[in-house]
């Protein structure tokens, strides 16, 4: 870790293979990986980096590459940075977040890192958050807290979001439930709005869609605040 007038640098050096040109033009992008043997032999999605680059985005921060093939790849997060003083920070906060929502939102997703980047996103427009790893907890978290909106992946384990919506709308639930998930077939949106859905968000995450909707949903009835 080094540090300049105003940021922080993390770097981590691979003494690998390297990448080339063309496949450091793609690194960033979801579901990709340098090498498709990789997922084969050690599972994996490919959106580690797609996640690390928008969580330092989030941050106000960088996450750069460089890379020589043969001879290894460095990875360098560049992130700002005020020595001592809350104050600036919280000023800073506010400047890069004008819009400001209040909220309690159950976010059903079974990957962890998925969770961590919705969580983020999130709180850092003022919401408060609970996670739920699959649908059968949703439905016991819902039980349990008041919520204003439920996040719901579709394909988790022990119960996917299409039985947790339906179940949740048969106990009587009325707050949205918005769907944020990687099955966009037009037959999955047909059976998420069958079992109650109130809307339908794609992954991987648009962190700009993703807060026009939350505002959508929850502008009337949360407190806006701006500047």
């Amino acid at each position: 870790m080094e540090r300049e007038e105003g940021t922080l640098h993390f770097a981590v050096i691979d003494e690998g293979i390297g990448m080339s040109p063309k496949v450091l033009e793609r690194l960033f992008l979801p579901f990709e990986q340098a090498e498709n043997t990789i997922s084969r032999r050690f599972g994996g999605t490919g959106l580690g980096l797609h996640i690390s680059k928008i969580l330092a985005e989030l941050m106000g921060g960088t996450l750069e590459v460089s890379s020589v093939e043969r001879r290894g790849s460095r990875f360098e997060l560049i992130l700002p940075y005020v020595e001592g003083v809350k104050e600036a920070l919280a000023s800073q906060s506010r400047e890069a977040l004008p819009l400001q929502l209040k909220g309690h939102v159950l976010i059903a997703e079974d990957t962890p890192e998925l969770q961590l980047l919705e969580r983020r996103i999130l709180e850092s427009i003022g919401l408060t958050v609970e996670i739920a790893v699959n649908g059968r907890e949703a439905i016991e978290k819902w039980s349990g807290n008041t919520f204003d909106l439920i996040l719901m992946d579709m394909q988790m384990p022990e119960m996917d979001g299409i039985e947790a919506t339906s179940k949740l709308r048969e106990m009587g639930c009325k707050i949205p439930i918005v769907a944020l998930t990687a099955n966009v077939m037009e037959k999955h949106r047909k059976q998420f709005g069958e079992a109650g859905g109130s809307g339908f968000l794609e992954k991987p995450i648009d962190r700009q869609v993703l807060i026009e909707r939350l505002q959508q949903e929850l502008g009337q009835a949360s407190k806006i605040i701006r500047g």
